[in-house]
């Protein structure tokens, strides 16, 4: 009982504070996969090393408390993980996401463009010899290589947050400058301005293999269209990477959700990702300094560069695309190691996460709290949060409550727990 009621307070405590950020909410950018975040800009070692150190300690973190969630059940991952704010009582929380489907109309709702000569214009980036030079892998994996376009399984989608049909036109009917552009929530009458985000992936249902090719995350992109930092309520609720991905792998294997075999992060640019990659690297023996050619280096998912890498900036969506769709999945499927190589022609790293399954039991299916239906039509319910510092503050109370499941994942779990708990800070 007492355990029972330090996790309430304290996730009443982080729902008023609202420190917590939505994946899709970071300062990240992707063109090719390279995210934006806050960079050194002193030359001094010491503080660079002091910095990376960091960086490489929260990634681990927050890899292992993905890790972590994926493994456990639906309850007992809603306790490291806050979902939806609105839902007081920790008992009936879920990890699952709100959003669920194709999305063809989720995503037209809140202002996003899906269009067909776009999607034939960006065919020839899923072809995985010819533009990826990567056939060895796939070869390797048994997946054919030619994009959609040329016959093959690999089907590139595009949808940007810009020019959609709900987009209000001119009198003229004609499109505003993008800069210009917004769109009303039918629901509520509320208006957006749009945020020009941009999302590419590769999908190849038939295989089993989702890829992420481009991205500019909605948070990033308004900063730089409207020349001001956006505040969360002015964003899409749907944006985050997790939930994008989710509904066009849920139109490519449509009644066979769980077949879900491969993330991949294609062509890193993302310098912090990249430091990461670099570091988890020196952890191999004998020592590496670089990313090699397929068949690369494989990660154990148990090791501090394994969760280091899931938690990266790249690496994050994975995590949480598995973790917050447990129900269409079929009960928990997980991250099991996690492969980084580079093309036979190019330097740019690439990551595979190979996800896989184990039967956890029954999945809760709790009601949705009051407090939860009676939510607004325009009030934000993203859940997509890295909360790292709910897990530094809840996992010791967590270890102590009824969760064999967890504690039976071996001493290296157990470790991972003890070493990351450092407190809120």
């Amino acid at each position: 009982m007492k355990a029972h009621a330090l996790l309430y307070a304290a996730f009443c405590t982080l729902a008023t504070s609202r420190s917590l950020f939505a994946d899709g909410d970071f300062p990240n950018t992707v063109n090719y996969t390279t995210f934006h975040d806050d960079t050194l800009t002193s030359s001094e070692p010491a503080t660079a090393v002091t910095a990376a150190d960091s960086k490489w300690d929260q990634a681990v973190l927050s890899g292992g408390n993905l890790w972590a969630g994926m493994y456990s059940d639906d309850r007992k991952a809603s306790f490291l993980f806050k979902t939806d704010p609105h839902a007081h009582d920790p008992t009936i929380q879920s990890v699952q996401s709100v959003h669920d489907g194709d999305m063809y109309e989720l995503f037209e709702k809140w202002g996003y463009n899906e269009d067909d000569a776009e999607n034939a214009k960006i065919d020839k980036e899923c072809d995985f010899d010819t533009y990826h030079k990567i056939k060895r892998a796939f070869d390797d994996l048994g997946i054919k290589t030619e994009s959609k376009g040329n016959g093959g399984p690999n089907q590139c989608v595009n949808l940007d947050h810009h020019g959609g049909p709900k987009v209000v036109r001119d009198k003229d009917d004609n499109l505003p400058p993008v800069d210009q552009q917004k769109y009303i929530d039918d629901s509520c009458g509320k208006e957006y301005r749009v945020t020009g985000a941009n999302f590419e992936f590769g999908v190849n249902g038939k295989d089993g293999m989702l890829t992420l090719i481009n991205v500019i995350s909605p948070g990033y992109s308004a900063q730089r269209l409207w020349q001001r930092k956006p505040a969360s309520h002015e964003l899409p609720h749907v944006r985050s990477i997790s939930d994008v991905a989710w509904g066009f792998w849920n139109r490519a294997a449509s009644g066979n959700l769980d077949n879900i075999k491969y993330l991949m992060v294609a062509m890193i640019m993302n310098e912090d990702t990249r430091s990461l990659i670099r570091q988890a690297h020196e952890t191999l023996t004998p020592k590496r300094s670089e990313t090699a050619v397929w068949p690369g280096f494989d990660f154990a998912m148990d090791t501090p560069a394994g969760q280091a890498i899931l938690g990266s900036p790249v690496g994050r969506w994975a995590g949480y695309f598995l973790m917050q769709h447990k129900k269409q999945l079929g009960g928990n499927k997980y991250i099991s190691k996690v492969k980084v190589f580079k093309p036979d022609v190019g330097s740019l790293p690439y990551v595979l996460f190979y996800a896989d399954g184990h039967e956890p039991g029954p999945l809760p299916s709790p009601s949705p709290s009051p407090e939860l239906q009676a939510c607004a039509a325009c009030e934000t319910t993203d859940i997509h949060e890295d909360k790292s510092k709910v897990f530094d503050l809840l996992s010791t109370t967590i270890l102590t409550l009824s969760t064999p499941q967890i504690a039976n994942e071996g001493a290296a779990l157990n470790s991972t727990f003890s070493s990351t708990n450092n407190g809120i800070g």
